[in-house]
């Protein structure tokens, strides 16, 4: 795995391509933020399509985009990227349909 700016992306996760400090100067920087906690099936499901639509359709190559979610704890799931793929594979954990996959982000499954 590789580094990422901060540091805090998840452990388990795969930072595909990630940017260095002085790469983050003259960028549009935004962080996606899911609260787990608080959102209900259809309000999660229609953020993930929200997400989705802004990496496919809006986002600017001078765009870097970083993941977090809060479940039972705060989550760095994707460092700031301008990789569309890492951060459209890393949104879709979200949705439900690969549910485990974020349970286990948020440790309340075991790696087995």
């Amino acid at each position: 795995m590789k580094p990422t700016v901060s540091g805090l992306a998840a452990a388990w996760c795969k930072a595909v391509v990630v940017a260095k400090p002085e790469d983050l100067r003259n960028h549009r920087l935004i962080v996606m933020f899911f609260d787990l906690t608080s959102m209900q099936p259809e309000d999660l499901d229609r953020s993930v399509i929200a997400a989705e639509d802004f990496l496919k359709n809006k986002m600017q190559p001078a765009d870097l985009v970083a993941l977090v979610s809060l479940g039972d704890t705060l989550k760095v799931d994707q460092d700031f990227t301008a990789d569309k793929n890492a951060l459209i594979h890393e949104v879709a954990v979200y949705n439900g349909t690969e549910g485990q996959a974020l349970r286990k982000r948020h440790g309340e499954l075991q790696p087995g």
